[in-house]
């Protein structure tokens, strides 16, 4: 009978040694799926801030866009003017010479 006892306890203490090993790589596995879990949520915030860099980026990209063409029409004007200008100073220096050489007469 005690043999029977032994061999029982042993076979008992062999199967919690197989359960125990089961549990073990049972919670390993719930925490890789816990860290699988974490990594996918960082990586949709990741995502989430790129998105909004992108779209940030985007709206600097169409003000830029939208300076460039207020510079470039604001410099197309002073050049029109600038032209005005010397035409202007020509038409005086004409004049100038037309009264001084009539004065002269």
């Amino acid at each position: 009978d005690a043999k029977k006892t032994i061999q029982s306890l042993e076979t008992e203490l062999e199967k919690a040694g197989f359960e125990l090993e089961e549990l073990k790589e049972s919670k390993e596995v719930a925490n890789l799926q816990t860290a699988m879990n974490s990594i996918q949520d960082a990586m949709q915030e990741m995502e989430l801030r790129d998105a909004e860099l992108m779209k940030t980026l985007e709206e600097k990209a169409e003000n830029n866009l939208a300076i460039q063409t207020e510079l470039t029409s604001l410099q197309n004007k002073l050049d029109a003017a600038d032209e005005l200008h010397k035409a202007v100073l020509d038409e005086k220096d004409s004049t100038i010479s037309a009264l001084e050489s009539a004065l002269s007469e």
